[in-house]
């Protein structure tokens, strides 16, 4: 995968050095080394793949979701 970056295209060191850090940290995703979040249903730390961020600070892992979901579908199946 090339950086779009050829050489001679006019950009100092320091200025291709902060384009590498910030590709680094938009392709990552990640600036903080934390892997488990906490769920606010279940209370327990759980990887983030899979979980639904709910509103800016309440977020439900994968299993709570599904829960969720599957709870509500039945309830509709059941009316």
């Amino acid at each position: 995968m090339s950086s779009g970056l050829q050489p001679g295209a006019g950009l100092s060191g320091k200025q291709m050095k902060s384009n590498f850090v910030n590709n680094h940290i938009r392709l990552n995703g990640n600036v903080h080394g934390h892997k488990l979040q906490l769920c606010n249903k279940c209370e327990e730390m759980r990887l983030p793949e899979g979980g639904v961020q709910m509103s800016a600070s309440r977020w439900i892992c994968a299993s709570c979701w599904t829960n969720r979901v599957t709870s509500q579908n039945f309830k509709e199946m059941a009316k």
